[in-house]
């Protein structure tokens, strides 16, 4: 049941992110509601897992801290190998998340959505994989997002990390 749950609330979030198209110079109108089937496997789990972490918070919506934790937890994709390469720990990351948005009082019960930043989060990681003439979004491209967006930014210097170095890391591991 709570494997359906999630799949469910990641198909409403693809319909809030189409519903969000054109906010933005990046706009996802251009890439199509079609498009989303291009999100990999790994990209998919890291918004379930960013969904469970905003859940943890007793947070509304997801936010681009909490899609920068669900790149941490996922595990294997280019994201968490290259976080993991900067010694990125996840309680810490918890913990800087946590103090950037907060911790809710109650425990959040129904669909979560987006945060307009997390929403654009996921513009910015559609813009880089179409520059890198990517068929696909995956890991890599969220993470790269993250560090285009304000808060994901400053999330990732508290944790010490300089984005311009996780960037080079990144196109280092996807270069062919």
């Amino acid at each position: 049941m709570t494997v359906y749950r999630v799949s469910f609330s990641i198909a409403q979030l693809f319909k809030q992110l189409i519903a969000h198209r054109g906010h933005h110079h990046h706009s996802l109108d251009e890439y199509g509601q079609d498009r989303f089937k291009r999100f990999t496997r790994r990209a998919r789990t890291v918004l379930s897992l960013a969904q469970e972490e905003a859940q943890r918070a007793r947070q509304r919506s997801i936010a681009t801290g909490h899609l920068l934790l669900g790149l941490l937890r996922e595990g294997d994709g280019v994201a968490a190998l290259v976080l993991a390469s900067f010694d990125v720990d996840l309680q810490r990351a918890r913990q800087v998340v946590e103090e950037r948005s907060g911790h809710g009082e109650k425990p959040i019960i129904g669909e979560i959505g987006l945060t307009p930043d997390a929403k654009h989060v996921i513009g910015l990681a559609v813009a880089e994989a179409q520059q890198l003439n990517h068929a696909y979004l995956g890991t890599e491209h969220l993470l790269l997002g993250t560090l285009n967006e304000p808060e994901g930014i400053a999330i990732l210097e508290r944790l010490g990390l300089n984005p311009q170095e996780v960037r080079a890391r990144i196109l280092s591991k996807i270069a062919p």
